[in-house]
């Protein structure tokens, strides 16, 4: 694709890491902060001690849209490599990690393809154009060490309507509603694939349904492990949560982290603002590890 004469609803932005860009559908689903907060967390589930060249860590997204969710943990990963000194780190980012990316709606695997081209990534991430729910071979036969997903956030019968009036309202619908599988879809299929014992699953979840994640961690043999409640401002309910689960029958250790706020209010002008802890999410090099 020309980046300099793109299509008219194609649109390009920085990621603002790492030199990252990401080519977007004007009327498809776009990412926003959910994905940007889910890749944290899932970078966060990384130590660096797994990090080793010929040993790939082995990562699978479902439902990546165009891919906003891998490039951004892509670059959190060579923040990782950098600071174990590894030279040339997107260069050689595909001696460190494997991606596959599943996604079913063709419009947006198509922008993901090129997206994956863009960021140099053809020998890091590979696309897939499939139903999470029927998985082609290749990937039924293989075992991830990180799985993460931000599921729509409504099943069909609740939660507010989508504007649909574009040629590419199916994924918008998708991104938002659980046309082309639930919540306990995607948990099924991340339970089946995640290594056994130290895998791990991640997702990102509006807070009224936490009950039902874990209910699903519960039906498909996962533990959760990290739960992080995510809250507009600090005296306010939250809104959505992170939470990670490992495929397990040990015993595991649940820590509930202290919430995220994400924005607040200036004293003296009450302007509103980022918080600290988002300022230093979305600015700062990657250098958190929960585990």
């Amino acid at each position: 694709m020309d980046l300099n004469n793109l299509p008219d609803n194609i649109t390009l932005e920085s990621l603002d890491r790492n030199g990252f860009r990401l080519l977007q559908l004007k009327d498809g689903f776009r990412y926003g902060t959910d994905m940007t907060l889910l890749a944290w967390f899932t970078a966060s589930l990384i130590k660096k001690s797994r990090i080793k060249s010929g040993n790939r860590l082995k990562v699978l997204e479902l439902g990546s849209n165009t891919g906003a969710g891998s490039m951004l943990l892509c670059a959190r990963f060579i923040d990782l490599l950098n600071s174990i000194n590894v030279l040339n780190p997107l260069q050689n980012l595909s001696e460190y990690l494997i991606l596959d990316d599943v996604e079913i709606n063709e419009p947006s695997y198509k922008v993901l393809c090129e997206n994956v081209d863009i960021n140099g990534l053809c020998n890091t991430v590979t696309p897939v154009n499939s139903d999470l729910r029927e998985l082609p071979d290749p990937l039924k036969s293989r075992q991830y060490d990180l799985i993460f997903f931000n599921p729509p956030f409504f099943n069909n019968s609740k939660g507010p309507s989508a504007k649909m009036n574009s040629d590419n309202q199916d994924a918008r619908l998708s991104g938002r509603f659980e046309e082309h599988g639930s919540l306990d879809d995607f948990i099924s299929v991340a339970s089946k694939r995640a290594v056994p014992d130290s895998g791990y699953i991640a997702l990102i979840m509006q807070a009224g349904r936490l009950s039902d994640v874990l209910t699903s961690f519960k039906n498909n043999g996962i533990k959760p492990t990290l739960l992080l409640n995510i809250h507009p401002f600090s005296d306010k309910n939250a809104t959505m949560f992170m939470v990670a689960g490992k495929k397990t029958t040990k015993m595991t250790d649940f820590k509930i982290l202290p919430p995220l706020i994400l924005n607040e209010k200036d004293n003296l002008t009450g302007d509103i603002k980022p918080s600290k802890e988002i300022d230093s999410i979305y600015n700062e090099v990657h250098k958190t590890c929960f585990i």
